[in-house]
C-alpha cells in the first residue's frame, strides 16, 4: 500500500489543468474534463500488454499511456506536441506517473 499523497502534491495536481481523469493512487484523482476511464470499454485495449511497446500519439496528459503501463507494457512512449506547449500544459505538467507519486 502506498503512502497518502502529500499536501504539496495534492496542491500541484489541483493547480494543473487536466483533460483526462486519471487516478494517481492514494485517493488522488485529476479533475479532468474527459470521462477517460469510461472510454476503455470502447477501444478494446488488451488487458495484458506484457512484452509490448506502445506509442500513444495524441496522448494529451496521458490517461491511456498510464493505463498501458498499468497493464504491463514494457515500454510506453507518449507524445502530443500541441498539448505540451506552454501556456497550456508545458513543463508545468507531470512527465511520468512516478513524478505524480503513483
Amino acid at each position: 500500500m502506498s503512502a497518502a499523497p502529500s499536501e504539496d502534491l495534492r496542491a500541484a495536481v489541483a493547480a494543473q489543468g487536466w483533460f483526462h481523469t486519471i487516478d494517481l493512487g492514494g485517493g488522488l484523482v485529476t479533475d479532468g474534463r474527459d470521462e477517460s476511464p469510461r472510454k476503455l470499454g470502447w477501444i478494446g485495449l488488451p488487458s495484458d500488454l506484457r512484452g509490448r511497446s506502445v506509442l500513444d500519439v495524441g496522448a494529451w496528459d496521458g490517461f491511456f499511456s498510464f493505463e498501458c503501463e498499468r497493464r504491463g507494457a514494457d515500454r510506453v512512449v507518449a507524445l502530443d506536441g500541441p498539448a505540451w506547449r506552454e501556456p497550456a500544459w508545458g513543463p508545468g505538467g507531470f512527465g511520468t506517473r512516478s513524478e505524480a507519486g503513483a
